[in-house]
Parts: structure tokens; C-alpha cells; sequence
């Protein structure tokens, strides 16, 4: 059997607090929470204790988190602004090893679109 798909948390709301984080702590033969991330301290620190993610990998900015690393999937719990703002940041940091990785959010297709030969992102850029 393979290893627990290490999961990045962003957004650590009311619902992610009383339904996506009990149900994946129900299965750590599938998940394992190796970082959270929400721009409260106190609630990062409070649920990062209850549910066993090391002080290391608690986050209140989402490029600190990406560029520790260690990640395979992230799931993004947040609302309003927030899932632009972190498309953004993912998908305009085709230029760093640390985001090209991370794929572009979806759009409407104009056509024109090339990808970059480096990280396959739709973006023209030098991919170095």
C-alpha cells in the first residue's frame, strides 16, 4: 500500500474546523495533515495541536508554506477573495522551482494560450 497523500490545509474556517479536518484524520491510511496555514495565529496554533501538525509546519502565509514544501496535494478551505488571491500567488510564480509545480487555476480557453516549456503552466515566460 502506498503512503498517506500529504495534505496542505488553507483556510481553517468554522466548516473545515467541524467537517474536512475530523473526516480526514478518520482516515490516515489515506491522509495525513502535514501543514495548515490561516491567517489567524490562535487558531493555526490551537489546531495544529489538535490534530498533531508540528510547530514547523504552521503557517499564516500561504508562500511560506508552499516554499517549505513537503507537500502532494493542498486542499483550500477558504472563501470570498481568498481562492483568487491563491491562484494568484500559484499561478504567477512560474518563474520559482518552488511554484512551477502547481498548476494554473481554470479559465476560459482564448486560443492563444502557449505553455511554458518548463513547468507546462500557461504563461509566457522564459521557464528558468
Amino acid at each position: 500500500m502506498s503512503a498517506p497523500i500529504r495534505l496542505g490545509i488553507v483556510g481553517l474556517g468554522a466548516v473545515a474546523q467541524a467537517v474536512h479536518l475530523p473526516l480526514l484524520v478518520k482516515r490516515p491510511d489515506l491522509f495525513t495533515i502535514a501543514s495548515i496555514c490561516d491567517l489567524s495565529p490562535e487558531v493555526t496554533e490551537v489546531l495544529g495541536d489538535r490534530f498533531g501538525v508540528p510547530g514547523s509546519q504552521r503557517f499564516h502565509v500561504l508562500d511560506e508554506m508552499l516554499d517549505h514544501g513537503g507537500l502532494d496535494a493542498l486542499m483550500v478551505l477558504a472563501r470570498g477573495r481568498t481562492p483568487r488571491r491563491f491562484w494568484r500567488v500559484l499561478s504567477g510564480g512560474c518563474r520559482s522551482s518552488a511554484r512551477s509545480r502547481w498548476p494554473t487555476p481554470p479559465r476560459r480557453s482564448t486560443g492563444s494560450s502557449r505553455r511554458c516549456p518548463t513547468s507546462g503552466c500557461r504563461r509566457s515566460c522564459s521557464g528558468t
